[in-house]
């Protein structure tokens, strides 16, 4: 009898205990982000290209939320990109909780998911979202912020 208590313990307590372990190790936001990103197929102007393809100019910080053990719960970035063309074009990653379903795998377990969204964006706009970071922008078009 209490062998069959003690195995009725087990299984109770294991799923709780992988659900709390699952936090610990897991992927930084950048990791997530790039590793998503460069799976992606991008729509520029009508042309479709792999993300893999687009060189990332600039990245602004990402807002990321999470649990306490430091797991992804939600997050969201924005990177300017450019074509080989020349054209830019903003990637916007998010996350969170979509899933509307019922699951009996507690949400950490499930896999992060991040949807991709492609903004083009002309040079002349480019260059306005740009004039607080003269680092960046200088880097970009080869000259110093043009104050108006």
């Amino acid at each position: 009898m209490a062998v069959l208590f003690s195995f009725a313990a087990l299984i109770m307590v294991l799923p709780l205990v992988a659900y709390y372990l699952s936090g610990f190790g897991s992927s930084s936001g950048v990791e997530l982000l790039e590793a998503s990103f460069a799976t992606q197929q991008a729509t520029i102007h009508g042309r479709t290209m792999p993300a893999s393809d687009l060189l990332v100019v600039h990245q602004w910080r990402a807002n990321a939320m999470t649990d306490r053990w430091g797991k992804i719960l939600a997050i969201d970035a924005n990177w300017l990109c450019r074509t080989s063309d020349g054209l830019f074009v903003v990637a916007i990653g998010q996350s969170g909780e979509e899933r509307a379903e019922r699951s009996l795998v507690p949400r950490k377990l499930l896999p992060q998911d991040i949807h991709w969204v492609w903004r083009s964006v002309s040079e002349e706009r480019v260059r306005q979202m740009l004039t607080g970071t003269p680092r960046t922008y200088r880097k970009i078009f080869g000259s110093p912020v043009v104050k108006s």
